[in-house]
């Protein structure tokens, strides 16, 4: 394989991984780069510069290009991750995607709302949609998706 010579940042967020151009002696520090993003993308506590900047001063100079790009390779797979690139719902569907953890909390507030009678369905259509919208979030996981049509089959 030829990749294993060099060093690669793994695949993240939907996006395949990336075989840098440093050699494989510099895996550790891709790897370490890919953590600290992933940790700051976690809790961003502080400027992104002064977290680059951080590890400039920590990281023995000759590993520090390699871990620098890495770490914007890691921001770059998230960034890729956040388009919605026509035809390709992988990506659009990341885990990580901010729009995806969007759309599935808009989904629990409507089936909230549907559940609370504060949101009725005036059709048949509309009561089926919003089934299907309870069995959405049943299949994404969401604890919130109660919803079902009324045993009467009738709307308000």
């Amino acid at each position: 394989m030829a990749d294993a010579a060099f060093a690669i940042l793994p695949a993240a967020d939907g996006q395949p991984a990336v075989t840098t151009r440093w050699p494989a002696r510099y895996q550790e520090a891709v790897e370490g780069a890919a953590r600290v993003v992933e940790q700051w993308l976690v809790n961003v506590d502080a400027p992104l510069i002064n977290v680059l900047q951080h590890y400039r001063s920590s990281i023995p100079p000759h590993a520090f290009e390699p871990f620098e790009a890495a770490f914007f390779l890691r921001l770059e797979q998230r960034l890729r991750s956040q388009l919605l690139i026509p035809g390709n719902l992988t990506q659009a569907l990341a885990l990580g995607n901010g729009l995806t953890i969007s759309l599935r909390l808009s989904l629990a507030d409507t089936l909230r709302l549907a559940d609370s009678g504060e949101l009725r369905a005036t059709s048949d259509a509309a009561g089926q949609h919003l089934a299907e919208l309870a069995v959405l979030g049943q299949m994404i996981s969401l604890p919130l998706a109660p919803f079902t049509l009324p045993k009467d089959g009738r709307h308000d």
